[in-house]
């Protein structure tokens, strides 16, 4: 052909991507000869291997020539039996998994009626025959077929079975368009069209067409052989009497895209700091396209965590955890190794223990310093009597007199309690005011930052209360508190502050009859402080108590008393490994130390012991860990050291007599079942594990799996020998890294399906095989019968979820019990928790080949997961001026329920408890009434309740108007303004004779509002000598 075109188009009929590369073009226009554009041998990008016909009957015909209006063409012509192609043998290039072939059709005439055929192929280990390829040598294949019956082509696209497209005239000269993807990956091509297109791995689209106006026919078709290369290139002829014009003939490579990539070269670092410091992690990630970015921490999403750089300011210990990075991208989602975020606290001082009875002089004694967050403290005063602080306010200015504990701060990685008992008699009071003894918890660099626990008696909106409360101030602002009502009869209470430091929640708790009838203590409400309140730089609380009065006077003889004041600090577990006393396969560990060792080394292995807040975490290590809190995984990497996986472990642990063990896990080898348990000796001052070291199974931080042996454990202790929060020593064992096992965070919900009244353990686990992971339970009968105690059914067979006190989640098929019978506990003399020498009845569970991401166990009173349910909604009422006016609601759900009133949908100040009663003093009362009623699992709003308060009217002489209509006025008689809402509830009535009761009709004419008074005209009064005028509040 003699047209000439820029290469681009030559080769794709469209600008090549850049990533293309052509192996083979020829438009025949350089010679008449055909010899010159094949070599058998040697072949350039112009040449083929051969273009030749084989011997017959009929003749095969290759030549360059003319068509009219064409120009120069490559002709192959057939008829009879022979074939005649155009192959290349010779590779096209070493490795080629995606081409794009285009060539251009000129059919010339048509030699015989039957169907004339024409293959295209793509493959590898061709032959040089003009026979079409077959077997798995052909990677891909199309057919034209030319007919001339309508002198019109068809063009195939083979996949298997042809598959037919109607497709172009026979003198049409079409450019046709063949990509193919080989290559095991997406590609991208040149569209005919203009642009760049996608097409999948195995693969192929067929276009036919100029640049422009090409039309896809087939767009993703299946590749006869996918993953065979395309090095080789067969166009064969064999059948049907037709000739073939090619022209504009190329084949150009197409690269592989470029796979998106996403991966971390350097997970963030653990880290600790000091209690308010900042802590900064900043992983190193790469990836292609753009990266999205979500911060976890144990497990849970950061709120507006969404950059790979994250710095946490104003630390504290509510915020240790488990910190990851989840990245996403093209190339799919990735999440970092988990960094340990954890506060190094200063040790606080146990001082904050003490009482005081106050039979000393209160502001010369060092236990106690003033602090003041009221309005004023003109006229306030705290008396020293011989045995107690009355308060007394000689002044009706709101005002109050605190006083601050100075003994000692309040340690938050301690539990401990502050109470004190209060004296707070039934007040009369004249107007609105109020009176009222408290106990505070604050924040020691922000007073006004605190918790207020207050009994307090007054009178509010007209009606008396008398309320145990709880408030979150701020900046010196009430947030919004709970309450209940408080026995008017009663006037010693008890208030008492609680902080549960393995939890992190404080209780503000009360007992409504104080000592009188032993301590019944009720929790008001519980939190679990932020960054943003309770803790200065020490890590620490401040407590104080105090009095306070407002618009009333209050004397020393009507007796508001602050007395009786304690705090108490529960000691923090003393739990130490014992190195000499503990053992590896039966031979002494040498004298490594009780915490960190010297020298360490790779035969010598670290033992390293962490205590915070009932919880103690143990493990071994090959050298000392450059962060202690949170060891890479190559340090607990034992490979190599004397503690290889199988090696059985005894270690011993001194204690304190009065810590009881609670709950143990362990990264450890149970598959042999008696390898594992632990005892406690007869005097309580010793704790011994039995464990082998395992080789951990692939996990989120161990993947690939490269750590051959690794132990860690944990052990929490509890205060007490049966309270709610022991498990009575409870065993969980996974082969899993330890670096994946994750304790809940300390404000952490453990995720159950049953709540509870009491206490949690769990453990999250990162990266488990489904296939591989094992974990084993080992729960003490003793646990079970607590729950019989308390009348809880504990006989599930499987899960151990059902209606008990103990509950395993997280698993479709459960925890199966390896118990024989099964129907009874194991005596199993590796278990004496109680060091009584008996061994403990053990119930054995395992769950393994069964996805799970966290195992619970909660310990407590079973509950339905329900919100309040309100059975009795407030009704409304219809009162007159001064009359009381009571709303109460009725409520059924899970205990403690709480009660907020609300009018026209703002809360009502101290009114907290199931009833709201008050005085009606005017229409100002009158309103939209509702309670919200809620408790641990949620909160109901109640259906509002509407108050009327049916004021008398008293109305204006009417007034009779130019155009002879009557204009009306009324409003309430005490003066009050009506609103625009009150116009519905009035009706208003005329009549031309009084003495006829039946002659009175309802007007309907419109009211309007106008300077709190309410106006109605009547044109139909206009023209009558006389009307009267009533009106109704309905």
């Amino acid at each position: 052909m003699n047209r000439t075109f820029p290469l681009a188009l030559l080769l794709l009929g469209t600008v090549l991507p850049s990533f293309s590369q052509p192996l083979l073009q020829q438009n025949f226009n350089s010679s008449t000869s055909v010899g010159n554009y094949f070599n058998l041998s040697t072949p350039t990008t112009g040449q083929f291997n051969s273009i030749a016909g084989t011997a017959g009957a009929g003749a095969q015909v290759m030549d360059i020539a003319s068509e009219a209006g064409l120009g120069t063409s490559l002709v192959l012509s057939r008829a009879g039996a022979g074939s005649v192609s155009v192959v290349r043998t010779t590779d096209l290039a070493a490795s080629v998994g995606a081409v794009v072939v285009q060539m251009r059709f000129t059919p010339g005439q048509i030699k015989a009626a039957a169907n004339s055929v024409l293959f295209f192929q793509l493959g590898t280990n061709f032959s040089a025959t003009s026979q079409a390829e077959t077997g798995g040598q052909v990677a891909a294949q199309i057919a034209v077929d030319l007919r001339d019956v309508d002198t019109a082509g068809d063009l195939w696209g083979w996949t298997g079975s042809p598959a037919t497209f109607n497709g172009f005239a026979a003198n049409a000269f079409p450019l046709v368009t063949w990509a193919v993807n080989n290559s095991g990956g997406p590609v991208s091509y040149a569209s005919p069209n203009g642009g760049n297109l996608t097409l999948a791995d195995g693969k192929f689209d067929l276009w036919v067409g100029d640049s422009g106006l090409a039309v896809q026919v087939f767009n993703g078709s299946a590749n006869l052989n996918p993953g065979i290369p395309l090095r080789n290139f067969k166009l064969v002829s064999n059948a049907g009497n037709a000739s073939y014009g090619l022209d504009e003939f190329s084949i150009t490579k197409v690269a592989a895209e470029a796979q998106p990539t996403l991966l971390f070269n350097a997970t963030p670092r653990s880290a600790s700091t000091t209690n308010g410091g900042t802590v900064t992690l900043s992983p190193s990630v790469t990836g292609t396209g753009s990266l999205t970015y979500q911060w976890l921490r144990n497990g849970s999403l950061v709120p507006g965590a969404t950059e790979s750089l994250l710095v946490l300011s104003n630390f504290s210990q509510f915020s240790e955890g488990f910190y990851r990075l989840a990245v996403t991208g093209p190339a799919g989602s990735i999440t970092s190794a988990p960094s340990a975020v954890v506060v190094s606290l200063p040790p606080v001082s146990n001082a904050f223990a003490g009482s005081d009875g106050f039979d000393g002089t209160l502001r010369d004694t060092a236990n106690w310093g003033d602090f003041d967050f009221s309005t004023g403290t003109f006229g306030t005063a705290l008396i020293q009597e011989p045995t107690r602080l009355v308060f007394s306010q000689n002044s009706t200015a709101e005002a109050g007199v605190y006083r601050l504990w100075k003994k000692g701060l309040a340690p938050a990685n301690q539990d401990w309690e502050a109470r004190v008992q209060v004296e707070l008699p039934s007040l009369a009071f004249a107007t609105n005011g109020y009176v009222g003894v408290g106990l505070y918890v604050l924040n020691a660099a922000d007073p006004g930052d605190r918790l207020n626990l207050e009994i307090e008696t007054g009178k509010d909106n007209g009606f008396a209360y008398r309320d145990f409360y709880v408030t979150h101030t701020q900046n010196d602002v009430d947030q919004l508190g709970q309450g209940v009502s408080a026995p008017a009869t009663n006037t010693v209470g008890l208030l008492r502050a609680r902080w549960l430091a393995a939890a992190g929640t404080l209780l503000m708790e009360y007992d409504p009859d104080g000592p009188a009838n032993g301590e019944n203590w009720v929790t008001l409400r519980s939190f679990s402080p932020g960054t943003n309140w309770g803790l200065n730089a020490s890590g620490a609380f401040l407590v104080g108590i105090g009095a306070y009065a407002n618009n009333r006077i209050v004397t020393a003889s009507e007796g508001v008393v602050l007395d009786s004041f304690a705090t108490t600090v529960t000691p923090l577990p003393d739990l130490a490994w014992l190195p000499t006393q503990s053992t590896r396969d039966g031979v002494p560990f040498t004298a490594l130390g009780t915490v960190l060792p010297a020298p360490p080394g790779a035969t010598n292995p670290v033992g390293l012991g962490q205590s915070f807040s009932g919880t103690y975490r143990f493990g071994f290590f090959n050298r000392v860990p450059a962060n202690p809190a949170a060891p890479t995984v190559a340090e607990a990497d034992l490979t190599g050291s004397p503690l290889a996986a199988g090696t059985q472990l005894v270690l011993k642990f001194s204690k304190r007599t009065n810590d009881y063990v609670s709950f143990v896990a362990m990264t450890a080898d149970a598959s042999v079942l008696s390898d594992v348990g632990y005892t406690v000796n007869a005097s309580g001052n010793e704790l011994t594990i039995r464990a082998r070291v395992v080789d951990p199974v692939a996990s989120e931080s161990n993947n690939p799996d490269t750590v051959g042996a690794a132990f860690g454990l944990l052990v929490r202790l509890a205060p007490t020998a049966t309270g709610p929060e022991n498990f009575r020593g409870t065993v969980f064992v996974t082969d899993m890294l330890y670096h994946d096992v994750e304790p809940p965070g300390p404000n952490e919900a453990a995720q159950t399906s049953t709540n509870y009244l009491g206490q949690m353990v769990s453990l999250a686990a990162k990266g488990i095989s489904a296939s591989t992971a094992t974990f084993h339970a080992f729960i003490p009968e003793r646990l079970f019968a607590a729950g019989r105690a308390n009348g809880v059914d504990v006989t599930g067979e499987n899960c151990l979820g059902y209606r008990t006190y103990v509950q395993l989640t997280g698993s479709t098929n459960g925890f199966f019990k390896l118990n024989s019978p099964p129907s009874a506990a194991f005596a199993d003399a590796n278990f004496d928790s109680d060091g009584d020498g008996t061994p403990d009845a053990i119930w054995r569970f395992k769950i393994a080949n069964s996805t799970w991401s966290r195992q619970v166990m909660g310990f407590g009173k079973a509950e339905s997961a329900s919100a309040p349910l309100i059975t009795i909604p407030p009704a409304s009422l219809s009162v007159c001026p001064g009359s009381n006016a009571t709303f109460s609601v009725t409520a059924s759900g899970p205990a403690p329920l709480s009660y907020q009133w609300l009018r026209n949908g703002i809360p009502l100040p101290t009114a907290n408890s199931s009833s709201l009663g008050f005085t009606a003093t005017n229409r100002a009362a009158a309103g939209s009434y509702a309670v919200v009623v809620t408790n641990a699992y949620g909160s109901i709003t109640s259906s509002p309740a509407l108050l009327r308060v049916l004021v008398p009217q008293r109305l204006r002489a009417p007034e009779r108007l130019a155009d002879g209509r009557v204009q009306l006025r009324f409003g309430d008689q005490d003066g009050g303004p009506l609103g625009a809402g009150d116009a519905a509830g009035f009706e208003v009535y005329a009549t031309t004779n009084l003495f006829n009761t039946n002659a009175w009709v309802r007007l309907t004419n419109s009211l309007s509002l106008s300077n709190g008074l309410l106006h109605l005209e009547e044109p139909a009064a206009a023209g009558l000598p006389r009307r009267f005028y009533r009106v109704l509040e309905r």
